[in-house]
């Protein structure tokens, strides 16, 4: 009997790595982060039990200020309201940490559930990172007002998704290089990643012109797309 595999619903998509896209003449490199564990925090902020058993079984403190994260080595804690938070951590971490976390707040009001199943990570990075998103998003994305480290939730086209900044690097005085993972919901992600793919149609409409107008060469100068016209 074979064994079972797990596998993103954009495993098709990203199966050969990241897209390169072009927004307003800035490079963007869209891809998927490597599938991780999930858990949503719940617990009040201000009871040091629950700050204290958070930050001893996952090594980050807890974020007490709105739209801020915790990051260590190889996890994070995303703010996500008042008394609720997300824990990204390695694929197969995520069973052991609520079971230490449980284990660490016997009979404290609090809620631990596993959403990672149900989440994928988009990494978003590139001088036109935050242009692509904001395409789709009304939240604004300018470096002065959201910094790295900051996070934000929001929609980009019909997907809920959560947007962090893990990255902001000015690189002119209007453009910054970013990185901003943003976490969806699985089954919306195949549709999120062909809407942000659509963003590029203006260099798709160049190519396609370029290439009825120059024959077998192609493209007229224009860079093909990666991903599928």
């Amino acid at each position: 009997m074979s064994e079972a595999v797990l596998q993103s619903p954009l495993a098709p998509l990203f199966g050969a790595g990241d897209k390169s896209l072009v927004v307003d003449g800035q490079a963007v490199a869209l891809g998927e982060a490597p599938l991780m564990g999930m858990l949503n925090l719940r617990g009040d902020p201000a009871d040091a039990r629950f700050c204290s058993a958070v930050h001893t079984v996952t090594g980050l403190a807890l974020p007490l200020v709105a739209n801020a994260a915790s990051v260590g080595a190889d996890r994070q804690l995303l703010w996500l309201g008042p008394d609720e938070c997300l824990l990204q951590c390695p694929i197969g971490q995520g069973a052991a940490l609520e079971a230490a976390l449980r284990e660490a707040m016997p009979g404290q009001h609090m809620a631990i559930v596993n959403v990672g199943h149900g989440n994928t990570v988009l990494q978003v990075q590139g001088p036109g990172a935050a242009d692509l998103l904001s395409r789709g998003c009304p939240l604004d994305f300018h470096a002065s007002v959201f910094a790295a480290g900051q996070v934000a939730q929001s929609h980009i086209s019909r997907a809920n998704a959560t947007i962090f900044a893990s990255k902001r690097a000015a690189t002119t005085k209007s453009r910054c290089a970013a990185a901003l993972p943003t976490t969806c919901f699985a089954g919306f992600a195949p549709q999120l990643v062909h809407e942000l793919f659509a963003r590029d149609r203006y260099r798709r409409h160049l190519y396609r012109r370029g290439a009825s107008q120059c024959g077998a060469r192609g493209g007229g100068g224009v860079q093909k797309p990666d991903y599928p016209l």
